[in-house]
This record gives C-alpha cells, sequence and structure tokens, in this order.
C-alpha cells in the first residue's frame, strides 16, 4: 500500500488532478505507522534475547538515515527541480521490498499463537482506541482540559494498578478489563490532550517551539520504554 501510494502521488504530479495527491497521501498517512510497528515487532521477534535490543535500533538508525537522505534528494541542485521524479523515487525500494517481504518466513512468535483469541484481544483493543480517541473528538471542545487530564490520567494510574495487582495473583479477567479501562481512558483524555496542552499554556510565538520540545520529549520516552520494556519483563519474571 506504501509503494501503491507513493505511484498516487507521482501520477498525480503529472496530472491536473489534486485529488489524487490527496488520497495518496492519507493512504501514505494510515499506512506508515502500521509499517513502522510492523517492522519494530518483526525485528524484535525474530531476533535472540541477547541481540534484541541491537536489532531493535536498526528501525531508528534507518529511520534517521532516510529522513536525511530525502533531504538531500530534495535540495533543489539535486531532485527538488522535478517534484515528479522526487516522488519516483520512494517507489523503487518499496518494489523490491515488498518482493522481498513475500519471501520472508512468519516470526516464530506468530506461528505459536495457535488460538484466535490474542488477535481477538487486539483487535478490540485498537476498536476501542480508535472509538475513544473519536469520542474524544467530539468532547475536547466542551470540557475544561483539566479536568479531561486529571479524570483520564487518575483512570489510567488506577486500571493499570489493578492490571498488576490482577496479573499478580492470577485473576486473568480482571487484569483483561483493566487493560480495556487504560486504553479507553488514555484514547479519551491523555493522549489527544497532551499534544496540545503544552503548546495552549504559552505564548503564540512560542509555541511551536514548545510543540517541539513536548515531541522530543515524547520521542525519547517512547525510546527508552522500547528499551526497558522487554529487559524488565525478564527480570520480573
Amino acid at each position: 500500500m506504501m509503494t501503491a501510494a507513493c505511484g498516487m502521488q507521482m501520477i498525480a504530479s503529472l496530472t491536473p488532478f489534486p485529488e489524487i495527491l490527496i488520497i495518496g497521501r492519507i493512504i501514505t498517512a494510515v499506512f506508515s505507522p502500521l509499517s513502522d510497528a510492523a517492522l519494530i515487532l518483526y525485528l524484535q521477534e525474530i531476533s535472540p534475547s541477547s541481540l534484541r535490543g541491537t536489532m531493535s535500533s536498526l528501525f531508528s538508525t534507518g529511520y534517521a538515515v532516510m529522513c536525511l537522505f530525502g533531504m538531500l534528494l530534495g535540495h533543489e541542485d539535486v531532485l527538488g527541480h522535478s517534484l515528479t521524479v522526487l516522488l519516483f523515487v520512494p517507489i523503487i525500494p518499496g518494489v523490491i521490498s515488498t518482493v522481498i517481504l513475500l519471501l520472508m518466513p512468519e516470526t516464530p512468535k506468530f506461528l505459536m499463537i495457535s488460538s484466535s483469541i490474542a488477535q481477538l484481544s487486539s483487535s478490540l483493543l485498537m476498536v476501542l482506541l480508535t472509538f475513544a480517541c473519536v469520542t474524544s473528538t467530539s468532547i475536547v471542545d466542551k470540557l475544561p482540559r483539566r479536568l479531561m487530564l486529571l479524570t483520564a490520567g487518575s483512570s489510567c494510574m488506577l486500571s493499570l494498578s489493578a492490571f498488576v495487582i490482577a496479573a499478580e495473583f492470577g485473576f486473568r479477567y480482571i487484569a483483561v478489563a483493566a487493560v480495556f479501562v487504560f486504553v479507553f481512558s488514555y484514547g479519551v483524555g491523555v493522549g489527544p490532550v497532551a499534544w496540545f496542552i503544552s503548546p495552549e499554556l504559552v505564548p503564540l510565538q512560542y509555541r511551536s517551539a514548545m510543540f517541539c520540545m513536548c515531541y522530543a520529549v515524547h520521542s525519547m520516552l517512547v525510546v527508552l520504554t522500547n528499551f526497558a520494556t522487554v529487559p524488565l519483563i525478564g527480570v520480573s519474571s
């Protein structure tokens, strides 16, 4: 889908129909996070425990290199003078990677899942998160930001505490319910509000700097938690 979206954007640059470009960008925005998550999970699941951190870091390294490569190609002296050629460049590695993906086997963890309960639970969590985000969009301008953040944050902390206690004493269904409550609370309040509440607290001329600072802290915490989760699970078990 990412390769097809790149092809649509290239075709749009040759036609007077900007709608094709918009559709291509929408498809890219939808499938790009899915591709990132799938790649990180694949690297983690195929690697042994001793190399899991190194393999996981390859994603960030490749992402940074491709961002730099894209900036260089977008320079006016390189390919910046031709939007069509610039949009065609991602199609080449996209086609090659698609062919390689067809030859890649599934991960051992996926093959060990013999029941559909895990897949069903994961799908239900994604549906619940989507519903929570839609709910947040409809109420975010009707409720105070502070109330939403405190309420949703407290609910997240309580549900996490309930999950830890239930998992420790073997109450599986209570633990699952706590996870669903956490996902819903995060999607309604903490997730959406945290992105824009900080820029709203500063004057207009400082909003971009504040948002960039918050995003930098967010990215740093994501990296730290991704690297720390697997070792902590190993220690706790």
